[in-house]
C-alpha cells in the first residue's frame, strides 16, 4: 500500500484516494468523511448541538468551516482561527495543548479528545470577551480591586446528560504569557466534564451558591494549575524555541 502525506499532513492511500485521520477516513474529492459519527447507544443524530445546524451533518469536516478550523484525526481539538472568536495567541495555545498532552500529570484531561473512536465529542478552543464575569474584590487593608476572568469552559452538556463537546474560551485580555496557565486550569474542567458529563452538571449546580474559589471544581483546577502550570509554561517556551529553530533552517 502506497501512502503520501497530503491534506493537513494526513496519509493518503494511493489505492483509495482517501486521507486517514486515525478515527476515520476523509474523502478530499467529496469534502466529507466517508463514515458518520455514531454513539454506543442508538441515536438519530449523535452528539448534535441543535444550536448549530452544521453539527447535524455526521459526515462534515469541522462543522463545514475548514477555513477557520482544522481536525487532526477525525475527532480532535478545534482551534478557532478566524471570525470574532479567533484565537489571539493561536500558536501559544497550540503549544500549550502540546505541552499539556506531553505532561503525564495533565495529559489525561485532554487525551480523551484526541484520536478517539467516532462519536466522541470534540473540544473547541476560542477567544472571547469574558469581562462580564469580572467581580469586585477587597484586599485585607481595604484596597478595592477587580478579579478578572481569564478563561471559561462551557461543558456543553445536553439535556439528556451527555457531552456535546466542551468549549474553552480564553478572555481577549489574556496575554500570551498567561495562556499556558489559563489552559492548564481550563483543561481540568474540560476533561472532567467529558469524563462524566451528568455528574459534572450535577456538581456545577450544587456548587453554584458557593464563592467561586470555594467550589470543589475550581479548587481542583486551581490545584492542578498551581502544581503543573510552571512546568507547562516552561515546556511551551521550549516548544516555541524549537519551532523557531526549525523555521530558520
Amino acid at each position: 500500500m502506497t501512502l503520501n502525506q497530503t491534506f493537513t499532513a494526513k496519509e493518503r492511500e494511493a489505492e483509495s484516494g482517501l486521507d486517514y485521520f486515525g478515527a476515520r477516513y476523509y474523502g478530499s474529492a467529496l469534502g466529507r468523511f466517508t463514515s458518520p459519527d455514531w454513539s454506543e447507544k442508538p441515536e438519530a443524530v449523535p452528539y448534535a448541538n441543535l444550536a448549530n445546524p452544521q453539527s447535524l451533518n455526521l459526515y462534515g469536516y469541522v462543522l463545514n468551516n475548514p477555513l477557520s478550523q482544522w481536525d487532526d484525526n477525525g475527532h480532535d481539538i478545534f482551534y478557532v482561527t478566524s471570525g470574532p472568536s479567533a484565537l489571539k495567541n493561536e500558536q501559544t495555545v497550540r503549544n500549550s495543548v502540546t505541552a499539556l498532552l506531553a505532561n503525564p500529570n495533565t495529559s489525561g484531561y485532554l487525551q480523551q479528545f484526541v484520536g478517539n473512536a467516532p462519536g466522541t465529542p470534540d473540544l473547541v478552543i476560542q477567544n472571547g470577551d469574558l469581562s462580564a464575569g469580572d467581580s469586585k474584590t477587597m484586599a485585607p487593608d481595604g484596597t478595592p480591586g477587580t478579579s478578572t476572568v481569564q478563561g471559561n469552559t462551557d461543558p456543553n452538556i445536553t439535556t439528556d446528560g451527555k457531552s456535546g463537546g466542551p468549549i474553552i474560551t480564553i478572555d481577549n485580555r489574556t496575554t500570551a504569557a498567561e495562556t499556558p496557565g489559563v489552559l492548564t486550569h481550563e483543561a481540568v474542567h474540560a476533561g472532567e466534564s467529558q469524563k462524566n458529563p451528568a455528574q459534572f452538571a450535577k456538581d456545577s449546580k450544587a456548587e453554584a451558591g458557593l464563592a467561586h474559589d470555594k467550589r470543589p471544581q475550581e479548587q481542583r483546577a486551581n490545584a492542578v494549575q498551581k502544581a503543573q502550570g510552571p512546568a507547562i509554561a516552561k515546556a511551551v517556551k521550549q516548544i516555541e524555541k524549537q519551532r523557531k529553530k526549525e523555521q530558520s533552517q
